[in-house]
């Protein structure tokens, strides 16, 4: 038998509260103990390349070497070096650098360095170039430089010009018709979702790319004018977005990257994000936010005055003129506002946050945000002011409805 009896519930509520799910996710930084981890999940070394990489890498962290691993690191090179190819004298060389004591036989490899600097690869001139500057052997620049140029005139991949970067930062003369390549170098990006820049060859290659760049033009004294902050925010957005890297060569031009945007004479972008809950009322009206350097650490070139410039939804504003952030830990990286004065109307609010350095660093524009808002909920009270419950039958049409006071039951009829 089929029941035809229905229950309705009716209830009012004195106010309306807004309802949303979750807001934006913070702007993630590049996590150096991340890194850290997998530089070292790469012993024991077993080849040169993954030994050079994550050496190098661990050395950019401030790792000091214990005895143990140094004789270990200068035992595999001395095992695994190819006296015939440039490549492997460069990661032997290299990672012999980093530990005392350990001598190779670097005239046995004369031949070889000799050859790759009249080769008609760039690659093998890059690893040339690495190995003078290793060795601390004379370079001709001009003749470098033209062999560097005549060598992408065959083959002109990104990874090759990200070498040929790196290649003219070690130059004296000869650098300008390669730092002029730059603004060509940009419009070979890829551009994602509007958001994202990268290169074919993933982080790895997009790293070291923007690594030449800034070597390049530290050396130059001056940057690409087409190299704008919003340009370098979407190669940023998309190194963020690759932080977890696959293998020790895309971990270590990641981190070498990273660390030259936290400190270089051009742009240094910095990284905003809302450490209080996304929830602000009158109850709790403060807004506490962080502000890092790529690396999640504090700045430390400038200290910084930080605003909230508006604070606004479709159909509200919270703030109606600028207010100042109040620094609330000593390294500078923590401010916090007072964003609700009175409550208002419940919905999501973007607000707007600019930075600036103190005097005496006034003038120095090189610090912006790569994303400069954060989402804010405002919420409300509901209280139920009436509540009314009744049964009835489907044939009957409605029945009649009784009021449930709070904390009673609901009485038999």
């Amino acid at each position: 038998m089929t029941s035809k009896s229905f229950l309705i519930l009716t209830v009012l509520i004195s106010c309306v509260a807004i309802t949303l799910s979750s807001t934006n996710s913070n702007y993630p930084t590049i996590n150096l103990a991340n890194l850290r981890n997998f530089l070292e999940s790469v012993k024991p070394y077993s080849d040169l390349s993954n030994a050079f990489y994550s050496v190098k890498g661990l050395e950019l962290l401030g790792e000091k070497f214990q005895p143990q691993t140094q004789a270990e690191i200068c035992n595999l090179v001395k095992l695994k070096i190819d006296k015939n190819s440039i490549e492997s004298v460069f990661f032997g060389l290299s990672l012999a650098s980093s530990v005392p004591n350990c001598v190779l036989p670097t005239a046995e490899y004369q031949a070889t360095i000799n050859k790759a600097a009249s080769s008609k690869k760039v690659a093998d001139l890059y690893y040339y170039s690495q190995v003078a500057k290793t060795a601390k052997q004379p370079i001709d620049s001009k003749v470098l430089s033209k062999s560097v140029i005549d060598a992408l005139k065959t083959d002109s991949s990104i990874l090759n010009q990200g070498y040929a970067l790196h290649i003219a930062s070690l130059l004296s003369e000869g650098r300008k018709t390669l730092f002029e390549m730059i603004e060509d170098i940009l419009e070979q990006a890829d551009e994602v979702d509007k958001k994202f820049l990268q290169y074919e060859g993933g982080v790895g290659t997009t790293s070291l790319v923007l690594d030449g760049i800034f070597e390049l033009s530290a050396k130059m004294k001056q940057f690409p004018p087409k190299f704008d902050q919003a340009k370098l925010t979407k190669f940023v957005n998309y190194l963020t977005s690759k932080r977890s890297p696959t293998n020790a060569r895309s971990a270590y031009f990641l981190l070498k990257a990273s660390l030259k945007l936290t400190d270089n004479q051009f742009h240094i972008p910095l990284v905003l994000n809302r450490l209080s809950s996304v929830s602000v009322s009158s109850d709790q009206p403060n807004l506490l936010i962080s502000i890092t350097n790529l690396v999640g650490a504090s700045v430390k070139q400038v200290k910084l005055d930080v605003d909230a410039l508006s604070a606004k939804s479709s159909k509200s504003t919270l703030l109606s003129a600028k207010k100042p952030f109040t620094a609330k830990s000593s390294d500078g990286t923590t401010y916090e506002l007072k964003l609700v004065e009175q409550q208002p109307e419940a919905d999501f609010y973007t607000v707007a946050i600019s930075i600036s350095p103190k005097a005496p660093a006034q003038n120095d524009k090189r610090f912006f945000l790569v994303s400069n808002s954060v989402l804010v909920k405002v919420t409300t009270v509901v209280s139920v002011s009436d509540l009314q419950i009744g049964v009835g039958d489907r044939d009957q049409g409605l029945p009649k409805l009784s009021s449930l006071q709070a904390n009673q039951k609901l009485q038999k009829n």
